[in-house]
């Protein structure tokens, strides 16, 4: 993954749904009422649609040409979840790849097939055809 996206002038990551807790701006004049509102609509409180539509929210904000999702095998949320994000993409009308691995056990992650679906996606993308994989 480095090689396609660290100094790469084609192909930049802008955001990852792991830093993106709360995207609503924070009322300095409440703190307490502010940060209780932040941790009830956390983007990993509640169920996964949640997630696919504060995702949706940041694609909307940010305009990316396509979305990749690490599904982790781990994750149960993750995998049963990333369909909804999928749909979501697909009504936003941006490509979407969704790679299966373990983050955990490098040997449950198959680098072959993910390189080479990465590959066949950034190649999609340059095309400008629109897909989900």
């Amino acid at each position: 993954m480095k090689e396609y996206f660290n100094s790469n002038r084609d192909y930049q990551i802008i955001a990852s749904d792991i830093i993106l807790d709360f995207m609503d701006e924070l009322d300095t004049e409440h703190p307490f009422e502010a940060l209780a509102g932040k941790i009830i609509k956390n983007l990993y409180n509640g169920s996964y649609a949640h997630k696919a539509e504060m995702i949706g929210q940041l694609a909307d904000r940010l305009k990316p040409d396509a979305v990749i999702h690490f599904c982790h095998w781990g994750c149960k949320q993750a995998s049963g979840g990333s369909i909804l994000l999928k749909e979501k993409m697909q009504k936003m009308n941006i490509p979407m790849l969704i790679l299966d691995g373990d983050g955990i056990d490098k040997r449950n992650s198959h680098d072959g097939q993910i390189k080479t679906r990465l590959e066949a996606f950034l190649e999609l993308i340059g095309t400008g055809e629109k897909t989900t994989c």
